[in-house]
């Protein structure tokens, strides 16, 4: 069985959905809705994420989770 990675528009959506998350009227928040309208909204998310130690963390625990449920939405939906 093979589990399929995500695409670019799912990955831009997870990066949407944390921004979307975050507390409003934050310096961070502001950035990262910026950094994803941006030519290359990956490398510059990716560039302030890494800036933001705090964040960064929930960055990452937000993607686990989300390839988490990714995985688990596509062991539910095998033939087995």
């Amino acid at each position: 069985v093979e589990i399929e990675k995500w695409n670019s528009a799912e990955a831009f959506k997870i990066m949407h959905d944390f921004t979307h998350q975050l507390k409003d009227n934050t310096k961070i928040k502001v950035l990262l809705l910026e950094a994803l309208e941006k030519r290359k909204p990956f490398r510059e998310f990716k560039f302030l994420i890494d800036k933001y130690d705090d964040y960064r963390d929930d960055w990452f625990a937000f993607k686990n989770a989300q390839q988490e449920q990714l995985v688990k939405e596509q062991i539910a939906n095998l033939d087995l």
